[in-house]
């Protein structure tokens, strides 16, 4: 059985698409916009019997991510002929090895705050709440029924924005710089990552949304609204959900970064 596609993503974000040997990088980018992919999916105990490693103890599946590491196609060739020298033990070591120094690679954290934002044009109204509530605050708002889109609330949504500003102004929290990030990588889920004067582009972002009109979301950026920014070596994207475009002048502000494609 071959590795499934989702654990083959999940090991390419694992290991920031770069070898755990060499730490080169396997994904590669020209300037049209073609991509490259120069890295290969191992196995600590080998895919089948007659792999490499292969007659290894395994208690799990061998295609569990735990098995598996990203190496150049140079490193997969050269620990493949060498089983004597790299072990399972060995490789084991190296891949933990690899993601100790892939965490130490975090952008330091430093002290950000919202006051420098004089107006807000984009609000997720949920997850700036669970923000809150996850640092003792709590943004007392009516509630919003499922299909309301922010730039359909009127002169409510000046208080709305009154009380995220009232909140955020004061909330201490620390972010990762965006422009102080050499390459992306897991370590970075669930943390917040701040970025200052960056120009975005955009696809898919609607000049405006008609009203009740709910966007869903299907993991294909070729269809997601979503902005990015392009840095040397990774590309910051944000998803943006309609929904939350505070108002029309903002939906024209996010579509007039750039075209579509």
């Amino acid at each position: 059985m071959t590795v499934s596609v989702i654990t083959q993503k999940m090991i390419w974000g694992l290991f920031a698409a770069r070898c755990a040997i060499c730490r080169k990088k396997l994904a590669w980018e020209s300037k049209p916009g073609g991509r490259s992919l120069i890295g290969e999916i191992a196995h600590i105990v080998g895919a089948k019997l007659s792999a490499s490693r292969g007659r290894a103890h395994i208690a799990g599946d061998r295609n569990d991510p735990e098995n598996l590491l990203l190496l150049c196609r140079d490193h997969h060739k050269i620990v493949d002929d060498n089983e004597e020298e790299y072990t399972v033990e060995r490789l084991r070591q190296i891949r933990s090895d690899f993601l100790s120094w892939l965490e130490g690679q975090l952008t330091p954290a430093q002290r950000w705050s919202a006051g420098v934002i004089s107006q807000y044009t984009y609000l997720n109204v949920p997850r700036l709440d669970e923000f809150a509530v996850m640092r003792g605050y709590q943004i007392r708002h009516v509630r919003m029924e499922p299909a309301t889109h922010l730039s359909e609330l009127g002169f409510g949504l000046n208080r709305l924005m009154s009380q995220y500003h009232k909140v955020l102004d004061n909330l201490p929290m620390e972010a990762h710089p965006a422009e102080k990030i050499e390459f992306a990588h897991d370590g970075y889920v669930g943390r917040i990552v701040s970025f200052d004067r960056l120009r975005f582009r955009n696809r898919n972002v609607p000049l405006y949304r008609p009203e009740g009109q709910v966007t869903p979301f299907t993991g294909d950026l070729d269809l997601d609204p979503h902005i990015y920014h392009a840095f040397a070596d990774w590309r910051l994207v944000i998803n943006i959900n309609p929904k939350w475009i505070t108002t029309s002048t903002a939906y024209t502000l996010g579509s007039g970064l750039t075209t579509n494609r």
